[in-house]
């Protein structure tokens, strides 16, 4: 268990989500 890997996907999610802030709300 890596935290860099867990940070990766973190940070991947994030910007996937970050353009689609609208739908979440």
């Amino acid at each position: 268990a890596k935290p860099d890997f867990r940070m990766g996907m973190r940070l991947g999610i994030s910007q996937i989500w970050q353009p689609i802030p609208l739908m979440k709300q």
